[in-house]
């Protein structure tokens, strides 16, 4: 058995270490954007940010063919596919991720994931 010494650094971007979002501040919302690239060898990329319970997120991607998983802080999924509007329920950390769709054809390369983070109405 390996010691926490030795335990392997968790990679940026996998369920159990996501990378955390930052949002720029706007009039009405905030927003952030991710660019990356799938592969073979990382067919997926977990996302996490902080919401406030009420609020909204938007989500736009243009890319390879994913499936896109939500998560909140319940530990609750919703997906592998979701609508473009998404209301958060409870205020905490939700993890947004993407995983190649191998079922499709087309399912690595670059995208861009732009998510808007929409106060309560």
């Amino acid at each position: 058995m390996a010691s926490a010494s030795e335990a392997p650094a968790c990679r940026p971007g996998r369920p159990e270490c996501p990378i955390a979002v930052t949002f720029i501040e706007e009039t009405a919302a905030a927003t952030a954007v991710v660019e990356g690239s799938l592969s073979p060898a990382q067919n997926s990329v977990s996302l996490a940010f902080h919401a406030n319970a009420g609020a909204r997120l938007r989500w736009a991607l243009s890319g390879p063919a994913v499936h896109v998983v939500l998560t909140g802080p319940d530990g609750q999924a919703d997906g592998p596919g979701l609508p473009p509007e998404i209301a958060l329920p409870t205020a905490g950390r939700y993890i947004f991720s993407l995983s190649s769709n191998t079922m499709a054809e087309g399912i690595y390369g670059p995208f861009r994931l732009e998510l808007r983070l929409l106060p309560a109405r």
